[in-house]
């Protein structure tokens, strides 16, 4: 979702960024699941009471079998989870955020979409191709040809979490990604 709000930045103030890596993203609305507590816990009343005493025990419960999911199929780094603090996420007022950005985000893409050929910084996308949380395909693969400066890279074999378990390939796109920046004018 962060990626999300990075492409809003960049069409709101695209004079103020010189270069945007999305890793990952989710770009369009699809009919993907933005997560099965998104509408619970969303709902007045029942989403207060379900964030308040129930999430706490299940998200302790659900944290360890999520972490593998979102790494999958490569495997989480050692002590992810408490290096992390991956359990602060479990805090109602963070929970109902997060559910509340999941329970908008659709929305927030759909409107946004049709701008991307707005987008002129050079732009690198990239995603693993095993992404089992965010199909590139629906995503990765839609916008990088929408982007008048994109560059399209998908790793073969790598899940959701490229940052992690591929972090040389970030950091060359990274480093590739300077090297196209556009120059911005002196304030």
């Amino acid at each position: 979702m962060v990626q999300a709000l990075a492409t809003a930045y960049t069409l709101s103030y695209p004079e103020s960024v010189s270069g945007l890596m999305l890793l990952s993203p989710v770009t369009h609305p699809t009919i993907e699941s933005v997560g099965w507590y998104a509408p619970i816990l969303t709902t007045p009343v029942v989403g207060s009471l379900f964030t308040r005493f129930l999430m706490l025990p299940l998200g302790r419960i659900l944290t360890a079998p999520g972490v593998r999911a979102v790494f999958a199929p490569q495997q989480a780094p050692a002590n992810y989870v408490e290096r992390a603090a991956v359990e602060l996420l479990l805090r109602p007022g963070e929970l109902t955020a997060n559910a509340e950005d999941l329970a908008g985000i659709k929305a927030f893409v759909a409107a946004q979409a049709p701008r991307y050929g707005e987008i002129k910084a050079p732009t690198t996308v990239m995603s693993g191709d095993a992404d089992g949380i965010v199909s590139y395909r629906l995503h990765t693969e839609m916008i990088a040809p929408m982007l008048p400066n994109g560059t399209l890279i998908v790793l073969p074999g790598i899940g959701h979490m490229p940052h992690h378990v591929a972090a040389d390939a970030v950091i060359k796109a990274i480093d590739e990604l300077a090297a196209r920046q556009t120059p911005r004018p002196p304030n």
